[in-house]
């Protein structure tokens, strides 16, 4: 059980030195002067990741064969705020005519809230269209009650056949006789005076009071803060290397390490699980160019995708080691690069097996 606890911190060692480096960042484009001295990043980040990004950023790179050292950057970008015009109308019904109660009644603004955007919609008192609505009239009818006393005939030409009440002229539509006194003609009683109960009646216009439509313009501005994210151009200078001398390999590619007890036997297997033995090159300007080495997993197969960044074209050349030429001589294996993937047989005589594909 230790030999298995060790294997697990060595992983979780591993697996934290590739977290460092994995933010939630872009990497948009490596760009190499014609020199090669210098090589230009650029990344995007996210507003989050602006305090964290350079502290995290890799100080030490290689790209097609060569090692740079980070040395300087600068960027743009983030939040920025975005302005919109905004219009509205407002209709409303209004007892007057008059502007400043109109206004009092519309009110000079109106908040906005859509989308994001704030902002506030003000009056354009220079443009509120007013349009009078005739609403129409009834007609009342308007009556008066006249007695006329002391009329020695019963006749309707000693009575007025018009009379005046409130301004309105109002015609007599019926007439009531009654005797007021008689007296004796010989043995007869005959009328001597009469009251005469007029009725006069006419129609009186009343107009309703007009009202008012009332359509108003608003007009403004409205913001939004939109979060960008910041572009960075890192700069890498060209780390020269001093004599010819190559720093051997730690571990030989691909060897099958024997099982050996104790503390030996795990350092040679973690070193094995760790070795690379498949080397990566790009077609460039013509030629290949190395771009970095891999290792092939259990199940033979080989990812590019951390490659795909650095490539100028899709066309790779894979070179095994020895001890994997060996090993997979007659097997199929399986190139990917992202969701493409290309199986390919190792059928070679060869000491080393290399292949060309594009992908």
């Amino acid at each position: 059980m230790q030999w298995i606890k060790r294997i697990l911190v060595v992983f979780s060692f591993y697996i934290l030195l590739t977290a460092s480096s994995c933010f939630a960042v872009t990497l948009e484009a490596t760009n190499i002067t014609e020199d090669k001295l210098s090589c230009y990043r650029i990344y995007i980040v996210p507003e989050v990741e602006k305090n964290t990004f350079v502290d995290n950023l890799e100080k030490e790179i290689e790209v097609f064969g060569d090692n740079y050292t980070f040395d300087s950057y600068t960027y743009e970008g983030g939040t920025t705020t975005d302005s919109i015009d905004i219009t509205t109308t407002k209709k409303i019904t209004s007892k007057t005519n008059n502007l400043e109660d109109i206004i009092k009644h519309l009110g000079t603004s109106i908040n906005y809230e859509k989308d994001g955007y704030t902002g506030e919609y003000l009056l354009n008192t220079q443009n509120i269209q007013i349009v009078t609505n005739n609403n129409g009239f009834r007609e009342d009818l308007i009556e008066e009650t006249i007695n006329y006393t002391g009329l020695e005939r019963n006749d309707l030409d000693f009575i007025p056949k018009q009379t005046v009440k409130d301004g309105l002229t109002l015609d007599l539509l019926n007439v009531e006789w009654e005797v007021e006194t008689t007296k004796m003609i010989g043995e007869y009683e005959v009328a001597n005076l009469y009251t005469a109960k007029c009725y006069y009646a006419g129609k009186q216009r009343i107009d309703y009071p007009d009202t008012y439509s009332v359509t108003a313009e608003y007009i403004g501005t409205a913001t939004k803060e939109i979060e960008n994210p910041y572009t960075y151009k890192v700069k890498y200078i060209k780390i020269e290397e001093k004599g010819s001398e190559q720093v051997p390999e730690v571990v030989k590619e691909n060897n099958l390490f024997p099982i050996v007890g104790g503390t030996t036997g795990i350092i040679l297997i973690i070193l094995f699980l760790f070795s690379k033995n498949v080397t990566v090159y790009n077609y460039r300007n013509g030629k290949y160019v190395k771009v970095g080495k891999t290792r092939i997993h259990r199940n033979n197969k080989i990812s590019l995708t951390r490659y795909s960044f650095l490539e100028t074209t899709n066309k790779y050349k894979l070179e095994f080691s020895k001890k994997l030429t060996s090993k997979l001589k007659g097997k199929m294996i399986t190139i990917s690069k992202g969701n493409q993937k290309v199986k390919v047989l190792v059928n070679t005589n060869n000491e080393k097996y290399s292949i060309e594909t594009r992908i």
